[in-house]
């Protein structure tokens, strides 16, 4: 058979089977009702729970899953396409959950079919060898952890299908089929993002002070990791230096005059030192101090560590851990770090996975119990002296 005859069989097998709708299909037969103008007003598993019932509803996702993972298994077993045209069935299936030529091309949001496609070639390159098990093991933990936090899917989603877009193409290394995964890892990513948008879930609570600059120009700073091992310490030290003096001379012209800088900096803050101020002298004394790539990890934690404590939460934080820290601010905390500390795992060899772990656990506690001491500078000159001193002690 031909490789043109090939991809058009393999695509027609992926259309038609991811255009099978058991969701459409358990609400006609069971309720009498078009699951998709009822509930959620969506043809996927969740709205079936709510509107059909619990067993239909995991029929309808196992079903869904299987869609994925039977149209890239036939296409390679069965058609013998070659692994590098594995896109086209697998986007083929995900399109036919979403546009159903027999209802009027209007189905489910294609998640589950997505996610069939990935753990069906995960599962394969586990068994042959190629995917590592600590990268999957890491993905589940992440995925654990932020839906412990927020207790809901799509956050959950959100996290773990972008942490995979980074995993993915690292461990796999950079083929056609991780390019391939990647994209499928992007896809549930961008549409859970837009979903979760468009419903609210990222709509703060009134009441609640965020900069939202801050929360965009934090991420930033990951950069002097690049700029450190491209142009040296020096350099990066000497960027950290004048961004430090800049933000610091503006809290003392801040303090001396009546200027309002309520756009820029909290009201919290009026009379104090900005908490970008305390990071980045932070971040300069952990670059100035310790050695190694130590520094990358205490940057790291502050950084997306933060970043996740803060919009978790925020959005998710009922249940107080210590005094105005909540549990969910706090595994969101431990989460990030874990997550974007095993990225530097897999980029960097002269990180140990063991200070991943360390690390992330001993900063998700520093930031628990630095509310008296702002957690901007305790928690990257803390971890990174922690680190230093397992270094030392156990020669790790």
């Amino acid at each position: 058979m031909s490789l043109w005859l090939q991809a058009v069989l393999s695509v027609s097998i992926g259309y038609l089977l991811g255009s099978l709708s058991p969701a459409y299909l358990f609400g006609r037969l069971l309720k009498s009702v078009d699951i998709r103008t009822v509930g959620f007003r969506n043809a996927g598993a969740r709205n079936v729970m709510w509107e059909v019932g619990k067993v239909p509803a995991v029929l309808t996702a196992v079903i869904d899953l299987g869609k994925g993972a039977g149209a890239a298994a036939l296409s390679l077993y069965a058609v013998g396409l070659p692994e590098s045209y594995v896109f086209l069935p697998a986007g083929a299936a995900v399109l036919g959950h979403i546009f159903p030529f027999y209802l009027h091309f209007k189905g489910g949001k294609g998640h589950a079919t997505a996610v069939g496609i990935y753990l069906f070639f995960m599962t394969r390159e586990a068994i042959a060898g190629s995917f590592d098990p600590l990268s999957a093991g890491a993905i589940l933990l992440v995925a654990l952890i932020i839906f412990l936090a927020s207790r809901k899917g799509d956050i959950t989603g959100i996290v773990t299908f972008g942490f995979m877009t980074v995993v993915t193409p690292l461990t796999l290394g950079w083929t056609t089929l991780s390019a391939t995964l990647t994209g499928v890892a992007l896809f549930l990513l961008v549409t859970m993002a837009y979903l979760s948008v468009r419903r609210g879930l990222f709509r703060f609570p009134e009441g609640v002070e965020l900069k939202a600059w801050r929360i965009i120009a934090r991420p930033f700073a990951l950069l002097f990791i690049p700029i450190d091992i491209i142009w040296g310490r020096t350099v990066a030290l000497i960027i950290l230096g004048v961004l430090s003096l800049i933000f610091s001379v503006t809290d003392l012209v801040r303090f001396g005059c009546r200027l309002s800088f309520a756009r820029i900096f909290k009201q919290k803050e009026e009379r104090s030192f900005s908490s970008m101020t305390k990071f980045l002298v932070s971040i300069f004394f952990t670059f100035l101090i310790f050695g190694g790539e130590i520094p990358y990890l205490g940057l790291t934690f502050i950084t997306v560590g933060d970043l996740f404590a803060k919009v978790i939460g925020v959005l998710f934080g009922k249940r107080k851990l210590f005094k105005s820290r909540t549990v969910a601010g706090t595994l969101g905390f431990a989460g990030g770090c874990l997550a974007a500390g095993y990225i530097l795992y897999l980029l960097l060899p002269g990180v140990p996975l063991v200070f991943v772990v360390a690390g992330s656990l001993l900063a998700a506690l520093i930031e628990l119990f630095s509310e008296a001491f702002d957690d901007n500078f305790t928690v990257g000159l803390i971890s990174s002296a922690f680190l230093t001193g397992i270094r030392h002690f156990f020669n790790v």
